[in-house]
């Protein structure tokens, strides 16, 4: 009975339907069976929408039976790619891919499916990699293209997915595209640097910290006269120190940008004194890492000796007058990224079409 399928949390019957004028769903519970048999008893079970919106003209009661329609295919799609992220998760990964690109074709407009398939070829290219699997150049170029498009095919159908454009922005800059890497690490900084236009800035992301250090760097540090803006790079860079999150090595990589956006602007001796102050930031975390660890301060300081040279080098131009400019934007070590970008929380994951449990793989894949 599929009324007894769908309940509220107190167990009380709910209503299989409720209305959103014009937006129409239903609302799913994670103790439905199975999707596709509940989905197809509610297309033809669908209260008639003149009913529900009362002297409509043909056009718009038609746009809003396709609205029902596409919201009905979302629900169905979102149930294949919940699923698909748990068979990744049993390592069953030619079913994970199936199923997520059963989800875009369900809805190809579904943006965190696109970015969730491009996220599941790049771990799976790295596990085949590692166990020898995929060996020739084509077979990766296969991987990393086909990762690569439905990167960006998620900030063509989402601009406000800030994650895609920072995956973009890494993509970009491996490519030495750096007008593209601007532009989605543009994206991800819309608090500060405002929404484009047409855009609502109270449905932008909070400006990622990361990224907002790279593009501050590129505007005040990048050789291309078309990228250099000392002016935003400060604002950037304001922004970055009042951070709540930002970290005694993210500070004195922004410190060490004012600096260089200081310089631009033709203020060597600032310049210098920031380079200064960003240099001894980073002593005294070594020093503090030495102490908390029990480890001598060159043990603790690897990973930033390059950083600090670039420091070292960067004084001596500005105490000359001379611009510094960096053609590779080394930045000191951050935290390990986490091993598995995919959300795998909050699943609604029904059973698989078929009757085949998502656990029945489990047994099998561990033996």
């Amino acid at each position: 009975n599929l009324q007894q399928m769908v309940r509220n949390p107190g167990g009380e019957t709910a209503s299989i339907l409720y209305d959103d004028i014009p937006r129409l769903e239903y609302r799913t519970n994670a103790s439905l069976d199975f999707h596709r048999p509940v989905l197809k008893t509610i297309r033809d079970n669908l209260t008639p929408i003149p009913a529900i919106i009362p002297d409509l003209s043909n056009a718009l009661t038609g746009r809003c039976q396709v609205t029902r329609q596409l919201n009905l295919a979302h629900i169905e799609a979102k149930a294949y790619s919940d699923a698909s992220k748990a068979k990744f998760t049993f390592r069953r990964y030619d079913d994970a891919l199936a199923y997520l690109k059963h989800a875009l074709t369900l809805n190809p407009n579904y943006a965190e499916a696109n970015y969730d398939l491009s996220l599941m070829l790049q771990r799976i290219f790295a596990i085949k990699v590692d166990s020898g699997e995929i060996k020739d150049q084509s077979g990766m170029d296969k991987y990393l293209n086909d990762a690569r498009a439905f990167m960006f095919r998620t900030t063509e159908i989402d601009d406000d997915h800030w994650k895609a454009h920072s995956a973009m922005a890494d993509v970009t800059l491996e490519e030495r595209n750096l007008m593209a890497c601007v532009y989605h690490l543009e994206q991800c900084v819309r608090v500060t640097m405002g929404a484009p236009v047409g855009e609502d800035i109270l449905n932008s992301h909070p400006d990622n910290l990361e990224s907002l250090i790279f593009l501050s760097t590129i505007y005040a540090m990048s050789p291309d006269s078309q990228l250099q803006n000392p002016e935003k790079s400060l604002r950037l860079v304001e922004a970055g120190i009042q951070a709540v999150d930002v970290s005694p090595i993210q500070k004195a990589q922004l410190i060490s940008t004012q600096a260089a956006a200081h310089a631009m602007l033709g203020d060597f001796n600032t310049a210098q004194q920031l380079i200064n102050s960003s240099t001894n930031m980073i002593d005294n975390f070594i020093k503090e890492v030495a102490l908390l660890q029990g480890i001598s301060p060159a043990e603790a300081g690897r990973g930033y000796e390059e950083f600090l040279t670039d420091l070292t080098l960067r004084l001596g131009y500005y105490a000359e007058g001379k611009l510094y400019f960096n053609n590779t934007f080394a930045l000191p070590r951050q935290a390990p990224a986490p091993e598995n970008p995919l959300d795998l929380n909050n699943l609604q994951v029904p059973v698989l079409p078929g009757g085949a449990d998502l656990n029945s793989g489990q047994g099998t894949d561990n033996e």
